[in-house]
């Protein structure tokens, strides 16, 4: 039943946007009634809870299964890995709105969920963690600079769906120009794709 609440949260969220996202219509969605939200999580805030614990873990499983090409510099893989954040939350714009929006009226994420959150980045920081043992990026530690990137990622991110990008092309270079700058300001690693 969990599953099943979720599944038609998730719907809903998609179809008609956080407007509509309340635990009756949710329930009767779901053929049920709002006894088993309350029931199963405790009521509306834990409902959004696990809406937004469910929308890092499909993150992280996107950022986990994007394919890489092994001949890809080391410095690369972390650009692309950044570009599928991107497509993340332009294909799933009302998740991203309660991951990181605060998209949902009063509801706060537990200390729990933030750090659920944060552990979305092991595929990042792991890709990090395997260009410094190829010797680059060897000036910071691997969690300031997912940190780091994320923060920029994010920023984008986050004008672009607001609309301040007219074309998603030009969204897509400055997030590519502004990852090769984080990643590589000295231009030491000649041109990045």
């Amino acid at each position: 039943m969990q599953h099943a609440l979720l599944k038609v949260a998730r719907k809903l969220l998609a179809t008609e946007g956080l407007g509509k996202l309340s635990t009756r219509r949710i329930a009767q969605q779901a053929g049920t009634s709002t006894t088993a939200i309350y029931s199963l999580f405790g009521g509306k805030d834990g409902l959004m809870e696990a809406l937004y614990l469910d929308g890092f873990d499909r993150l992280e499983a996107a950022l986990q299964a994007f394919p890489e090409d092994d001949a890809d510099h080391p410095v690369q893989r972390i650009v692309t890995l950044n570009r599928q954040y991107r497509v993340f939350a332009l294909e799933y714009p009302q998740d991203y709105a309660v991951m990181f929006e605060r998209g949902i009226p009063d509801f706060q994420p537990s200390s729990v969920a933030r750090l659920r959150a944060w552990q979305s980045l092991r595929p990042l920081i792991q890709r990090i963690q395997e260009a410094q043992r190829s010797g680059f990026l060897l000036h910071q530690s691997p969690e300031a600079l997912a940190m780091t990137l994320w923060v920029a990622s994010h920023g984008i991110v986050s004008l672009e769906l607001a609309g301040y990008f007219p074309e998603r092309l030009e969204a897509q270079a400055m997030h590519d120009r502004m990852l090769r700058d984080l990643l590589d300001p000295d231009r030491t690693l000649g041109t990045l794709p």
